[in-house]
């Protein structure tokens, strides 16, 4: 998420920041055949965190820089489109207590659309990695475990259009959070509506 030139609070936590954020590079280029369409981008931000309300022992203060590159690979047919998106973001944290290394965090969609005249049936599948952490006090002994969150998502939609004004939509979608970190705190969680 971003806010740009503006102070925000994160919800869940308590810790304002001031993000700001500028986007470097966005181009878009035909490859292959005219129903094929080849989309780079790239963007670079910049997080301060000021350590408001926070515990002196926590590292998550200073400067973070991100750089992510987004490729976008979409064919379009007179009955289907089909899109596969790759994202990945590196992020580096300056001024920290006890500084972090590099960090990579990929994440994909693959989308599957079909439609005609009056229904559209779409199939979506997601993956992405960030960095998750918990903390711990045992003993008067204040802990903290990092590791990764891997999310995996896919989702199914039909559209009908029943007539000018009333359209019947049915979806499902089934959602995996794996946490790679020993922790008791965050645990595997599976969702399905």
């Amino acid at each position: 998420m971003s806010w740009v030139g503006s102070a925000s609070r994160w919800v869940g936590t308590n810790n304002w920041f001031l993000q700001l954020s500028a986007v470097v590079l966005t181009v878009s280029a035909p490859a292959l055949a005219a129903d094929w369409s080849l989309r780079l981008g790239a963007s670079e931000s910049l997080t301060f965190d000021d350590n408001l309300d926070l515990d002196e022992n926590n590292r998550d203060a200073g400067l973070i820089s991100s750089t992510s590159f987004d490729l976008n690979l979409l064919a379009t047919a007179k009955t289907s489109k089909i899109s596969l998106a790759q994202r990945v973001s590196v992020q580096k944290t300056f001024f920290s207590r006890e500084p972090d290394d590099w960090s990579y965090f990929p994440s994909g969609t693959l989308s599957l659309s079909k439609w005609s005249k009056l229904t559209t049936y779409d199939l979506v599948a997601s993956y992405s990695r960030s960095e998750a952490s918990s903390n711990e006090l045992v003993e008067g002994v204040f802990t903290e475990d990092e590791g990764d969150q891997l999310n995996y998502a896919v989702t199914g939609t039909i559209t009908h259009k029943l007539n000018e004004r009333n359209t019947l939509i049915w979806s499902n979608a089934a959602s995996l959070v794996d946490y790679t970190l020993p922790s008791d705190d965050l645990v595997p969680s599976f969702t399905a509506t």
